[in-house]
């Protein structure tokens, strides 16, 4: 009955380091997709642009099924770290020489871009979750700054990711995972993805004055002033959303540390500055 009850005891305890093992083959294997495509692409840049090329010509010789084959490219473009930019820009110029009208294109391709990057941004950030916020979350519980930075991203998140959104200069596809890692709750990081919008309509329009699909492969346009407004309007969001994460942050921790004190019952200190 002894041995009985110690293989019934073991049981669980094998069952939950099975799963845990399970998991860990599963986060392993995804992130070897994930490097093994991005150095793929790295290295392959000539081909990938030809068949971006070749893509964004079948868009346009169909305009009703390519908006929403488009909006599927753009999810695995997000996920894989392939330029996106070559897409917004191309679909403004597959959509205006297919559809003969600027509004048309602008409509149609902004929407299907802004869909796809709305969907692949989600799909990267819950991969980036699966795969690294445990090891993140043992990391962060052992630096108060780190937990309180954290704190300040899910308590903050929407208007965080609003602004972050808005700067071209913040690297999409690595924002993107490192949500993932955050506390930020999905609900905030979805909808934060409104502040692509000006960004989408500003590529998608520029590919709209663009005639040679070759010269929107490699993502070159003349309309350069409005590129320029678009970083330096976006630059200055970006610093604003950093200064407001460190505000924030910095409330949160002085806010733990009172919390320290006061279990320990210590005279509080001068809160940090």
């Amino acid at each position: 009955e002894f041995q009985k009850m110690v293989e019934e005891n073991e049981e669980p305890y094998q069952a939950e380091e099975g799963g845990a093992r399970r998991k860990w083959v599963a986060r392993v294997a995804i992130l070897l997709v994930i490097v093994g495509v991005v150095v793929a692409v790295l290295t392959n840049r000539e081909q990938v642009n030809e068949g971006l090329q070749a893509f964004i010509q079948w868009v346009k010789e169909n305009p009703v099924l390519g908006p929403f084959i488009l909006c599927g490219a753009y999810v695995v473009s997000t996920v894989f770290f392939i330029p996106g930019s070559v897409l917004t820009i191309g679909a403004g110029v597959a959509f205006k020489l297919a559809y003969e009208s600027t509004w048309q294109a602008l409509l149609v391709g902004a929407l299907a871009v802004w869909v796809g990057a709305s969907l692949g941004a989600s799909v990267s950030m819950l991969l980036g979750r699966f795969v690294f916020k445990e090891y993140f979350q043992r990391v962060a519980r052992k630096y108060p700054l780190m937990a309180a930075v954290d704190k300040a991203i899910e308590s903050e998140g929407l208007k965080l990711m609003v602004l972050l959104r808005l700067s071209p200069l913040i690297p999409f596809n690595v924002l993107n995972y490192l949500m993932g890692v955050t506390g930020i709750r999905f609900g905030d990081y979805l909808l934060g993805c409104v502040g692509m919008v000006p960004g989408t309509l500003v590529y998608v329009f520029i590919g709209t004055t663009i005639s040679d699909i070759t010269q929107a492969s490699q993502g070159t346009s003349e309309e350069s002033g409005l590129i320029l407004v678009l970083f330096v309007v976006g630059s200055v969001l970006a610093c604003g959303g950093i200064v407001w994460v460190s505000v924030v942050a910095r409330k949160h921790l002085n806010e733990q540390l009172r919390l320290q004190q006061a279990g320990q019952g210590e005279p509080e200190s001068v809160e940090i500055q």
